[in-house]
């Protein structure tokens, strides 16, 4: 009758003392523990997939911002009689940006304010905006004396 009472123990996970080792129920309870713990750090780990790719956006963004602006320097400094120097940055670099091409999702657009002169230089202020899904526009500003 002993041997038949040791068995039943043992399938319901029991330990009898002298024996070494977890019973299924102390696995099952740590599993349970475990489960309930990690569950917030999951959440945790799926926020920061979201942030990264929102900073890459704005990375993504900012680097075309910046190659449409070393653009219109270019061609503000150049020699060349038809893309160079300021009234042919004025005249050719207003509205949507074509060229370089956005990268997807993107868009860029160039603002020229009015010339404006002061202290006897005349000057105009270039704003470019890049917009992207899901994050603020990105604004560089840079002025172009005549």
């Amino acid at each position: 009758m002993g041997a038949k009472m040791l068995k039943k123990a043992r399938k319901i996970g029991f330990k009898l003392s002298g024996e070494k080792g977890m019973s299924l129920i102390e696995v099952i309870i740590i599993i349970v523990i475990l489960g309930i713990a990690l569950l917030p750090l999951s959440h945790l780990s799926i926020g920061n997939l979201n942030s990264a790719s929102i900073y890459l956006t704005a990375t993504k963004a900012t680097c075309y911002a910046e190659e449409i602006m070393e653009n219109i320097i270019a061609d503000y400094k150049s020699n060349d009689p038809y893309i160079g120097g300021y009234s042919n940055v004025i005249k050719n670099w207003g509205g949507v940006v074509t060229n370089p091409a956005p990268p997807a999702g993107m868009s860029g657009r160039v603002s020229i304010s009015p010339e404006t002169i002061f202290n006897g230089v005349r000057y105009s202020v270039v704003t470019v905006t890049v917009t992207a899904n899901g994050i603020q526009d990105v604004n560089l500003t840079t002025w172009l004396v005549r």
